[in-house]
Formats: structure tokens, sequence, C-alpha cells
């Protein structure tokens, strides 16, 4: 299906945006291009946003943070974070050009965007960790990312620890990379984002039904007639 772009609209894209418009492009169009359908904000995703804020703000302020009752639970692992050699950074804004190279997070040559919930780096080692208040669910493409925005962002590091710390179970799932490999593992998204771009500068935004659509999708059905929502 073809819908014209908002005017100041421009390409950019990052990894949850990436995974949207690989589940169904019609519905990233609908919501985060043309903003035409509002993403109703859940209590999940409200409390996740909740314990993301309370972990950054207890990192950032080492330690010296009247974080609420439910967070005793997982002060350790925020301690054994504080614990680490190096320099850390929460929240960090990784953001490039599409020759590979750093940028602002809102420059208008920006290409790519990821933000790390916390990253040490520790000379030519670096950890980036991301925290997930979701069920445990092994994909570590995101981690992937995560680390080749790394070595773009710490040209001086040569070796990338990347986590999903599981929260729910207290699991933690890394994958560890090398400099080296980025010249293989970039194509791997190129790849996957020139799909994502061409539906962006020939404006098809293919419908994909899938079983989330009559239950979960927030697209009402006068605009999608797979959809379940009036």
């Amino acid at each position: 299906m073809g819908r014209k772009m908002p005017n100041d609209t421009k390409f950019a894209w990052s990894y949850s945006s990436l995974r949207a418009f690989e589940t169904c492009p019609w519905r990233y169009y609908l919501t985060r291009v043309s903003k035409e359908v509002i993403e109703p904000e859940t209590e999940v995703l409200k409390w996740g946003n909740e314990v993301h804020k309370v972990f950054e703000e207890y990192v950032k302020n080492n330690g010296e943070y009247d974080a609420p009752d439910w967070f005793e639970r997982w002060r350790p692992i925020a301690d054994k974070i504080l614990s680490k050699p190096g320099d850390i950074h929460v929240e960090y804004e990784a953001a490039i050009t599409e020759d590979l190279t750093p940028c602002g997070w809102w420059d208008n040559e920006v290409w790519c965007r990821g933000k790390f919930d916390v990253v040490i780096v520790d000379g030519a080692t670096a950890t980036i960790l991301d925290y997930k208040t979701g069920n445990r669910k092994l994909d570590n493409d995101q981690l992937k990312l995560f680390a080749l925005l790394g070595f773009i962002h710490f040209p001086q590091v040569d070796e990338i620890k990347t986590g999903y710390i599981w929260l729910k179970s207290g699991k933690l799932d890394t994958e560890v990379y090398q400099r080296g490999q980025a010249k293989e593992l970039w194509p791997e998204f190129i790849h996957r984002v020139e799909r994502m771009r061409h539906a962006f500068e020939n404006a098809k935004w293919p419908k994909n039904q899938c079983g989330l659509c009559r239950s979960w999708c927030p697209v009402p059905n006068k605009l999608c007639t797979f959809s379940g929502r009036l």
C-alpha cells in the first residue's frame, strides 16, 4: 500500500524501528511515520520505563539515590555494575551517519540510533548492558548492533561484551564481539535496512498479516481489514 511521506520525515532507523517494520510495514508507517495511529502505553510498558528510570538514577548517582522499596530486589545488580572498573555511562545515545561515523542524536545526517542502558569503558574493553523487564527470549541481534555502534563511538575499544539482564529471572545472556568482526557483521543489518529504505523512498507499505493482528494491533479495522480493533 502506498502513502506519501510527511514533508519533514528523513530516513533513519534503530533496532526497535527495524523490528517493527519487519513485523508489519503498514503498522510501522501508521504508528511511527505518519503517526495517524497512537500506540497505547500499556501497564507493562509503563512499568518497564519506571524500572529503567530508577536503574538510571541509581547508577548515575553512584548508589546515592533514594530508590523505591521495590528496587531492593535489584539493588545487588546495580551495585555490581557500580563495582566494575572503568568509566560508566548510563542511557548513552550512540548515533551514527551512513558512512559509519559518530554524530549527534538529532543531527540532520543521522542514519542509525541506539541507546545503551549502561556502557562501561575500561581501556581497550567495554561492556554494554540492556535491562529487560519482560520474559526471557534469546535474540542477539540487538546486542550485535550495540557492539557495532560501540566500536564506532569508542575507537579505543577492541572488545565489547554485551548482555541482556533479565530482571524477572535474574539471568544474564551475553555475547562478546571483537572489532575485527565489524566488517562481516554490518552487511547483515544493511541488507535488512535497505528493504526499509525502499519502503520510505517508494511509499510502499505492505500489510503483513500475522497471529497478532486481530487482538494486539493498535491499527483500527477501517485502516486495515486484518485488525480486530474498531
